[in-house]
C-alpha cells in the first residue's frame, strides 16, 4: 500500500532527515527519539547546575520529563510516541504495506485497510469488522488507512494531555485564571479554593471569542507580523542603500584630494562599515524574530485545523493556551527590541580644511541621524494578539491626570478599575510609590 509522494519528506527538524522512531512533545513538533536525546543531553552538558525540564529545539516551550526522578539518559525515550507518523512513514517506506495491529497482538499477519483515531490502531477488514460490533468500540470514529496522514499532517494528539498532572487518573476540567493553570476538580477544590475566577473549561470553550474564530485570530497575527517583516526587510534595503550612497558622495570629495586623502579614507570606510554592520545586525535580530513568529504561527495554523476537527475540547483549549503563551512569549521579546527601534539617516559631512588632515575626523564624519518611529511597527501585531487573548502592551513613564470627580454614595473602592478604553476608576486616597516612572 503506497501512500501519496507529499508525505515523503517527513523530517526532523533537528537532523533534516526521514523521521527514525518519532517522539512528539506536546507542542506537537515531532523529532528522532536519538536527535532529541542528544538534545537533551547538550542542554544538561551547557547548565551548570541539574535540569529538571528542557525546551523545545522549535518553538522553545517548556518540556517537562514524564518522571521527574529519571535522569535525563532516559528523558527521550519516555516521550511520547507519535504512532501516527510512525504508521505513516511505515505506509510511505518503499511501498511497504502496514500490519493489522490486533492480528499482530495474537501472531498473525494481515494488511491494515482501516485506522481507529480513538485506539490509535490499524486495522484488516475481519478485526474492523468486529471492532464495530463490540458495544465499546462501535461509535469509534475509523477511516481508510490512506486518509491517517491526510487528516492528521502526521500530528499525534495524544500529546496533548487531558490528565490532571497531580491525578493522573482524572481529567482535566476547570481552568484558574489567576494562577493560568488547569487541572481536576479535586486541585481545584485543594489548590484553588481561594481562588476567584475558577471556571469549567467546556464553559470557557464553548462561550470564550477566540475559540469561535481561533483560526481567522492565528492568521490575523500572522499577516500583521508579515507587515513588520517586511518593514525591516524595507529599513534594511534602505540602510544599505544610504550607507552605498553615502560612500560614493565620500568617495567624489576624496577623488579630488586622492595623493593626501587614500589613507584617512580607508579609516573613513572602515567607520561606515562598521555603522552599516552595526545597523544589519539589529535589524538582523529583528527580522529572525519576526521570521521565525511566522514560522511558529504557521505551524500552529495547521495544528489548530487538527486539533479542531480531530482533537477533543480538552486538546482544543491546552492546545489554544500553550499557542497563547508561545506568542505571548514572541510578542514580549519583539517588543523589547523595538520599543527603541528610530529611522536612521547617515550623510557624509565633509570638512573644508584640506590642508591640516592628519586623521580621519578632518576629512569628514558620519553625520547620523536619528529620527523616532512616530507609530510603533508592532502596534498591529499587539491588537491582534489582545483579539486572541494576550496582553503583550507593557507600560512606561505612566503618568495619571486628574480630570474629574465622581461620587458614588455607599461604596468602598479599594484599587483602580477600569471602565473603559481610556478611563480609570480611582478610590479618593490613593498613594503610589516608585522609582521610575513617576505617578503624578
Amino acid at each position: 500500500m503506497a501512500l501519496s509522494k507529499s508525505f515523503d519528506s517527513f523530517s526532523c527538524p533537528v537532523c533534516s532527515e526521514t523521521l527514525k522512531s518519532p517522539k512528539i512533545l506536546p507542542c506537537l513538533h515531532t523529532f528522532c527519539e536519538q536527535c532529541i536525546h542528544e538534545f537533551i543531553l547538550s542542554t544538561c552538558r551547557n547548565k551548570d547546575n541539574v535540569i529538571k525540564d528542557f525546551n523545545c529545539p522549535v518553538c522553545r516551550i517548556v518540556v517537562k520529563p514524564k518522571d521527574a526522578e529519571a535522569t535525563t539518559d532516559k528523558w527521550a525515550a519516555a516521550i511520547q510516541d507519535n504512532v501516527i507518523m510512525n504508521t505513516v512513514l511505515t505506509m510511505a517506506h518503499d511501498d511497504k504495506s502496514l500490519e493489522c495491529h490486533a492480528c499482530k497482538r495474537h501472531e498473525q499477519t494481515s494488511e491494515a485497510t482501516f485506522w481507529c483515531k480513538q485506539c490509535y490502531e490499524a486495522l484488516c477488514e475481519k478485526c474492523n469488522s468486529m471492532h464495530s460490533w463490540m458495544k465499546l468500540s462501535m461509535t469509534h470514529d475509523v477511516v481508510q488507512i490512506e486518509e491517517v496522514g491526510c487528516r492528521t499532517l502526521g500530528i499525534d494528539l495524544r500529546a496533548v494531555s487531558e490528565y490532571c498532572p497531580m491525578h493522573p487518573l482524572k481529567m482535566v476540567d476547570v481552568f484558574c485564571f489567576q494562577h493560568k493553570t488547569a487541572c481536576c476538580g479535586l486541585c481545584a477544590g485543594i489548590n484553588h479554593r481561594k481562588c476567584e475566577n475558577v471556571k469549567p473549561i467546556e464553559e470557557i470553550v464553548h462561550s470564550s471569542g477566540p475559540y469561535k474564530t481561533l483560526l481567522e485570530k492565528l492568521n490575523d497575527i500572522k499577516e500583521s507580523t508579515k507587515t513588520v517583516l517586511q518593514a525591516k526587510e524595507q529599513e534594511k534595503v534602505k540602510i544599505k542603500e544610504i550607507a552605498k550612497n553615502t560612500e560614493e558622495d565620500a568617495a567624489n570629495f576624496i577623488q579630488k584630494n586622492r595623493s593626501k586623502l587614500d589613507i584617512c579614507f580607508e579609516a573613513f570606510k572602515k567607520q561606515l562599515t562598521v555603522f552599516s554592520e552595526e545597523q544589519n545586525t539589529r535589524l538582523n535580530v529583528r527580522i529572525r524574530l519576526l521570521e521565525q513568529l511566522i514560522k511558529s504561527i504557521e505551524h500552529w495554523i495547521k495544528v489548530t485545523e487538527v486539533v479542531q476537527t480531530s482533537g477533543t475540547i480538552l486538546q482544543l483549549f491546552v492546545h489554544v493556551e500553550t499557542v497563547k503563551q508561545q506568542i505571548e512569549a514572541s510578542i514580549k521579546e519583539l517588543q523589547n527590541l523595538c520599543s527603541t527601534d528610530t529611522n536612521i539617516n547617515i550623510r557624509f559631512k565633509k570638512n573644508d580644511t584640506l590642508q591640516k588632515f592628519k586623521s580621519v575626523e578632518q576629512i569628514g564624519t558620519l553625520s547620523i541621524e536619528k529620527k523616532e518611529i512616530e507609530s510603533n511597527q508592532l502596534d498591529k501585531v499587539y491588537q491582534m494578539c489582545s483579539n486572541f487573548g494576550i496582553c503583550t502592551q507593557k507600560f512606561e513613564d505612566i503618568r495619571i491626570y486628574h480630570t474629574g470627580t465622581m461620587h458614588v454614595p455607599g461604596t468602598k473602592l479599594q484599587c483602580g478599575v477600569c471602565i473603559a478604553d481610556n478611563y480609570i476608576l480611582l478610590p479618593g486616597r490613593l498613594f503610589f510609590q516608585t522609582k521610575t516612572p513617576s505617578f503624578g
